[in-house]
This record gives structure tokens, C-alpha cells and sequence, in this order.
């Protein structure tokens, strides 16, 4: 089975788009969650760059840019969870 540049873009967003749920779900990242997944996002980043320098059909561009975003809202929900939570003052 030969994978298409289509498979690698639609890979690389299911992989953004769990890491986003896995941390909306609560709020918190799932235990074990660390610099691993920072440098996995962080070479799913590279590859998109990569993909992007050697297609030339618009839409797969597009496609790229969508998976492009959704990487960084991933990379930035896991480094915002990772910041202590302030208490909430609740009114009675």
C-alpha cells in the first residue's frame, strides 16, 4: 500500500486533533503528557513544512495549512496546561 501525501496531511491532523481532546476534556494533560509530545508536535510541524515545499495542487496546500493550525492549537493547549491554575473566587 502506497501512502499518498493525502494519508500523511490526514494523519498528521487526527494526531493534532487527539492531543486537543485529550486535553479539553478536563482541562489538564492526560498523565505522561510532556516533552514527548512537545517534540512529536513539533516534528509533525516539520513535516507539514516539508509536505508543503513539494506540492504544487492548491488544495493539498490548503489541506496542509488546516493541519499547519491545528498543530499549533495543539502545541499551544499542551503548554498552556502545563501553567498553574489560578484559584477562582466564587461569589455566594
Amino acid at each position: 500500500m502506497t501512502v499518498t501525501l493525502q494519508d500523511e496531511i490526514d494523519g498528521i491532523s487526527r494526531c493534532a486533533r487527539s492531543v486537543v481532546q485529550g486535553l479539553d476534556r478536563d482541562g489538564t494533560p492526560p498523565a505522561g503528557i510532556g516533552e514527548a509530545v512537545r517534540e512529536a508536535l513539533d516534528s509533525l510541524h516539520l513535516l507539514c513544512d516539508e509536505l508543503a515545499e513539494r506540492t504544487e495542487d492548491p488544495s493539498q496546500r490548503s489541506r496542509l495549512e488546516q493541519a499547519t493550525a491545528l498543530l499549533a492549537s495543539a502545541w499551544w493547549h499542551v503548554n498552556e496546561t502545563r501553567r498553574p491554575r489560578l484559584p477562582t473566587q466564587h461569589s455566594a
